[in-house]
């Protein structure tokens, strides 16, 4: 799976039609299900609330997709070997279950081609932290450290630019504010860069009309409307005429630009196609935009901004050539920052904590492991790799502080070296210490943390929430009793009401065991060897690290 086509499609988001007939595929997955999961699944047992005879029975598309989330879900119960329960007295084969996971995903790709796109509301996406300070350094050329003024950006699905919630308080309105007075004290301490931006002043005119012109379209990513426009030049007019000062004209226009909606937010409002219930394409400029805010973390370059101006950005070849181009760009690195980052969780080694009575965790050490994963992503993106090499790779990056905290040899060179691996350890994510580090606790691993990590981020199948009063493990491994986290496990794992998850949590966790807290690599803890074997809940057997990343592949 390579990585080019991927991008193309998050950019773009276009369907394409499925081949395979819905009706034939409805059929094919209603005889697995009424072998296989009616007798508890049915309209008179409904076990956990789902009847997949109904669901099943439904000849409209759009019930299937409306119950999309169930059916992937108990497409990876299923492969997971987690259903049918394991006390059936017969159970699918692993190529059944192959063959029924893949008629789920076929089935509601079908559905989806025969549905027609249901129109939202378009999301209003107010621009980040890092989207705010790099759209202002583009457009202003002066550098504001956004986390001084703006507060800490909202997570929705593990990340920071969903736009469901981004809420706007007065906080965040009083934060703009702050931070756009700190960039205009920026702007006018740079000698010529107020004039650079809106003109030379004449006696006539505090700003010029063509520079002004030329702002709005980077700022508003999208050329500006008249009225923006002519709203501005009558505003300098106004101010430089009662104050008599040009330069605080200026100051005032730019002040509209920065707090205008159209630079904060990256606006698709459409009240047409809402009103009349149609659904239209992405026009260019708003293409433009969501291209360079998810490839670079900031606003559309001269280039992209003049293929949009151009109405060339809906041309796949086009599209494609300036993906190439950016993503050969340095600006790039923010798709291992800011994606990778948030997808992998590495983002967290930044704040992580640690007792350094206990582990050897300086911040050369902190920096190098958040290195180690960015440029392991950056590297995958940049030069098109296998996507599976996120999973399993023969090199990794190291300096010497890292390299010396995993055994290898000390690189030749100064700084972050690309380096060869000669057994699976180390290499891909699961091998990175930041990995390991921020699924630890501060006085201990967490093979609950771990293994939710390969289900939840690797896998897509997050566990559900713990239920409310079941206890928790000690925070601190060294137990006077010297039992194991393993042994403490097993007891937790007798209460029935965790049983369940932590069957499917625990053993992708403890085969991980040999990594500590801050994943250097261990064989015992304390005095006791570990035990990293144990069993998936397909039955297969796996012992380590190298097994789990076999068995992922």
């Amino acid at each position: 799976m390579r990585l080019l086509p991927f991008v193309v499609g998050v950019v773009v988001l276009a369907a394409s039609p499925c081949a395979q007939d819905f009706a034939a595929l409805r059929g094919q997955l209603a005889d697995f299900v009424d072998r296989r999961c009616a007798h508890c699944h049915d309209a008179d047992s409904r076990r956990g609330g789902i009847d997949f005879d109904a669901m099943v029975a439904s000849a409209d598309e759009r019930d299937w997709l409306a119950a999309a989330r169930v059916w992937r879900k108990a497409a990876w119960r299923v492969l997971d070997h987690d259903m049918p329960p394991r006390d059936e007295a017969e159970r699918p084969s692993n190529a059944e279950r192959v063959a029924f996971a893949g008629l789920v995903d076929a089935g509601l790709r079908a559905a989806a081609a025969a549905v027609p796109p249901v129109p939202r509301a378009p999301t209003l996406r107010r621009l980040n932290r890092v989207q705010w300070r790099q759209a202002v350094a583009a457009l202003c050329g002066v550098e504001v450290e956004a986390e001084r003024f703006l507060p800490e950006d909202p997570i929705g699905s593990g990340f920071d630019v969903v736009g469901d919630v981004q809420i706007v308080s007065p906080l965040h309105v009083e934060s703009a504010l702050l931070a756009t007075d700190a960039v205009l004290d920026a702007v006018e301490a740079t000698p010529g860069r107020l004039a650079a931006l809106l003109g030379e002043p004449t006696p006539d005119a505090a700003v010029s009309a063509a520079a002004l012109q030329a702002l709005l379209r980077a700022a508003f990513r999208r050329p500006p409307r008249p009225d923006e426009l002519a709203t501005r030049l009558e505003l300098a007019r106004e101010v430089h005429t009662a104050s008599g000062d040009a330069r605080l004209a200026a100051r005032r226009v730019l002040q509209s630009v920065l707090l205008a909606p159209a630079f904060l937010f990256r606006i698709e409002a459409d009240d047409e196609a809402a009103a009349t219930g149609t659904v239209r394409a992405l026009d260019d400029h708003e293409l433009s935009a969501r291209l360079a805010f998810f490839l670079w973390a900031s606003p559309p370059d001269a280039a992209l901004a003049a293929r949009a101006d151009r109405g060339e950005l809906r041309s796949t070849e086009v599209l494609r050539a300036e993906l190439r181009r950016m993503l050969a760009d340095p600006r790039a690195r923010a798709l291992a920052d800011e994606f990778g980052a948030q997808w992998l969780g590495y983002r967290g080694i930044l704040r992580i904590a640690r007792d350094v009575r206990r582990y050897q965790f300086d911040e050369a050490l902190r920096a190098a492991m958040y290195e180690e994963a960015r440029l392991g992503v950056d590297r995958i993106l940049r030069e098109d790799r296998n996507v599976l090499e996120l999973l399993h790779a023969d090199w990794t990056f190291v300096d010497a502080r890292l390299a010396k905290h995993y055994g290898l040899a000390e690189p030749p060179s100064p700084g972050m070296q690309l380096v060869a691996l000669d057994d699976a350890r180390r290499g891909g994510v699961l091998g990175w210490a930041a990995t390991a580090t921020v699924t630890a606790l501060p006085l201990r691993t967490s093979p609950v943390l771990r293994g939710r990590f390969v289900l939840e981020d690797l896998c897509g199948d997050p566990p559900p929430p713990p239920p409310p009063d079941v206890g928790a493990l000690q925070e601190d491994d060294r137990q006077p009793d010297g039992s194991t986290l393993r042994a403490q496990l097993e007891r937790h794992r007798r209460d029935a009401r965790c049983a369940a998850c932590h069957a499917r949590l625990d053993p992708f966790g403890l085969v991980l065991e040999n990594f500590d807290a801050i994943g250097a690599w261990r064989t015992q803890h304390e005095t006791q060897p570990l035990d990293t074997r144990v069993v998936l809940a397909s039955g297969e057997g796996i012992a380590e690290i190298a097994d789990l990343k076999g068995w992922l592949l």
